[in-house]
């Protein structure tokens, strides 16, 4: 196991390389499990990179919640904890949710992930389809409180 920090655009990664299999490594950043294809083997002897002037930096913004197995809830917006596909909407627009039902499932590294919500209330809006693929921190949809 073999475990290293990356800093890219300014936001800190922690990144620990579990086990390499063939074409494919098992690995965990910052704290998420991933399944990675590697393309193509890295050279046994590294090649040296030119150092070049860092690129523009966007304006600092406040960090991004960390993500929770029941995807990130904030003004009642739930979103996605990981990225991956959307394969199945489980609620529809008006639809009452209790605190831990199960809305959405995202397919990440070749596993179904259930999205549930940390709130109850009615859904409000959906930002996704069924077929979209989502990033960390992606709305998903909106749940108002009540």
């Amino acid at each position: 196991m073999k475990e290293y920090e990356y800093e890219i655009n300014g936001t800190s990664y922690r990144v620990v390389i579990k086990e390499v299999l063939g074409e494919y490594a098992e690995v965990e950043v910052n704290g998420i499990p991933y399944e990675v294809h590697i393309k193509s083997a890295a050279s046994a002897s590294p090649t040296p990179v030119e150092s070049r002037p860092p690129a523009p930096q966007p304006a600092p913004q406040a960090p991004a919640p960390r993500p929770s197995p029941q995807g990130a809830a904030q003004d009642g917006v739930i979103s996605a904890p990981m990225p991956g596909v959307v394969i199945k909407l489980l609620v529809a627009r008006g639809d009452r949710v209790n605190s831990g039902d199960p809305v959405m499932i995202v397919e990440a590294m070749k596993m179904e992930n259930e999205i549930k919500t940390a709130q109850g209330g009615k859904v409000e809006e959906i930002f996704v389809d069924k077929g979209d693929s989502v990033n960390t921190g992606d709305r998903l949809l909106r749940i108002a409180v009540g």
